[in-house]
């Protein structure tokens, strides 16, 4: 009697639990400022590794963009004229555009076959489940 009136429109008996889960035994999450502090933490970020590499490299483009036009007069003393600056800065950009795009490319191929392999095991659970709910006991019942 009290598994009758356990098992519900489903057909399943004791196995409901699992598909509908009664409100006493649902636990309820409060996330609060938990995406927050994940997403600023410094433990195991590569931000303050980052942050160490590329600070010296901004503040030294600040410094020589700020004295780009106090410092025409060497240049130009130097015989480093604006031709020669455009040659340099074609040929130190394409290289790093190129090794940029290589890079890109082997982060999204990456990218897709794990999409493709969270694909397969999903249908893989997909399909445990499935056997399962069809092999169960009480399916067998009815």
């Amino acid at each position: 009697s009290s598994r009758s009136s356990r098992s519900s429109s489903s057909g399943l008996g004791e196995f409901d639990c699992i598909f509908q889960p009664s409100p006493e035994t649902k636990i309820e999450y409060e996330t609060g400022d938990y995406m927050y502090r994940l997403m600023f933490q410094l433990h195991g970020s590569a931000m303050p590794r980052a942050f160490k590499m590329a600070f010296p490299s901004a503040l030294a483009a600040l410094v020589l963009v700020s004295l780009a036009h106090d410092v025409q007069d060497a240049r130009e003393a130097i015989g480093m004229y604006s031709t020669k600056t455009t040659m340099i800065w074609g040929s130190l950009t394409f290289p790093l555009l190129t090794l940029l795009s290589f890079r890109t490319s082997i982060a999204w191929g990456r990218f897709w076959d794990g999409n493709g392999l969270l694909h397969a095991m999903r249908g893989e659970w997909f399909d445990s489940a499935s056997c399962l709910a069809t092999f169960s006991y009480p399916a067998k019942q009815g």
